[in-house]
């Protein structure tokens, strides 16, 4: 058994990937420059930047570009836990350059917005989600269950009345 050194996880020698993080390893066999069990890059390729709107109130940004795999889900899950101990009330999440999602990525969404919304509501405002993303959220039956919007503007306006 190995450990991975991203995040501590134990695995078989023989595995090209960590179950628990998902990131990939290089197999000596294949890439000499590398040594079995040595990091190559993650197997996600979820990027999420976070930023601020200033002013009252308060508003984090989270911009998620990529696909939303296991491993991304977890990232994102991460992420949205930052957002509900940081200081600020409300959230919008935009989808535009998110390419596609896995089901452990909508239920990391899904579970973390509706928890929010029982908890403050109109707290969460999601922005430029995809033709593709949309219809697998109506097809599961999740999407009025999100507060999905058209624009940023509308979203912001939508955040702004908030209590």
């Amino acid at each position: 058994m190995k450990k991975c050194p991203y995040c501590g996880e134990s695995i078989p020698d023989a595995s090209h990937y960590c179950v628990r993080c998902g990131t990939a390893f290089a197999d000596s066999d294949f890439e000499k420059p590398h040594s079995a069990g040595q990091e190559t890059e993650p197997r996600s390729s979820l990027k999420i930047e976070t930023d601020k709107i200033k002013g009252q109130p308060a508003i984090t940004v989270l911009v998620l570009s990529g696909s939303i795999d296991i491993s991304g889900a977890r990232a994102l899950q991460g992420a949205l836990r930052k957002c509900t101990i940081g200081a600020a009330p409300r959230v919008l999440i935009d989808f535009a350059k998110v390419r596609a999602v896995c089901s452990a990525g909508y239920s990391a969404l899904i579970g973390w917005a509706r928890e929010r919304e029982s908890d403050k509501p109109n707290s969460v405002a999601i922005i430029g989600i995809n033709e593709k993303v949309m219809q697998e959220l109506c097809t599961m039956g999740i999407a009025a269950c999100l507060p999905i919007f058209d624009d940023k503007e509308s979203a912001l306006a939508a955040l702004a009345s908030a209590e």
